[in-house]
């Protein structure tokens, strides 16, 4: 496993070097709107300039809980 560790933290260094970028992620969700209208919105990593960013960022993170108790109950 530490060989693993070294292997990544070795490739990390050659892109630094070549001055090597991750692209941004970018994801959509659906969005109900105050009129009940489903809305789809476009979100990059981080991005907090969403009016209902709080909301979505909480939904995301309850969604996460969700999954991960899946995974532990279907072991």
């Amino acid at each position: 496993e530490n060989g693993e560790w070294e292997k990544a933290a070795e490739m990390r260094r050659k892109m630094r070097k070549k001055d090597v970028r991750k692209e941004v992620g970018f994801s959509w969700i659906d969005v109900v709107d105050t009129e009940g209208s489903l809305t789809m919105q476009g979100f990059s990593t981080g991005d907090k300039s969403h009016p209902k960013s709080d909301e979505i960022y909480r939904m995301v993170d309850i969604l996460g809980l969700e999954m991960s108790l899946e995974r532990k109950v279907a072991v």
